[in-house]
């Protein structure tokens, strides 16, 4: 038996690319595959959850403050049941 390493393992499987391509949604930057950029608008997505990750200082708070800035300001909030 013999232990496989991620970057073995990964060569064996097959990736596959989605595209997020929303007129009125964010930039997300660049998808390091096909090389097209990423915008999307998370309140259309089935789950919208998302995580950021980054080395110390590489600017993760500041993308996570700009993103809620960028949704609070460039969409409608929909009326929720309760408030009428």
């Amino acid at each position: 038996m013999r232990t496989m390493l991620a970057q073995s393992l990964a060569a064996l499987l097959l990736f596959n690319v989605q595209e997020l391509n929303d007129r009125q949604g964010c930039y997300y930057g660049l998808n390091q595959i096909s090389k097209n950029i990423n915008v999307g608008d998370r309140k259309k997505l089935i789950n919208g959850n998302g995580f950021v990750f980054g080395v110390p200082g590489s600017g993760k708070s500041f993308f996570c403050k700009m993103e809620m800035g960028n949704v609070f300001l460039g969409t409608e909030l929909s009326p929720s049941p309760c408030w009428s």
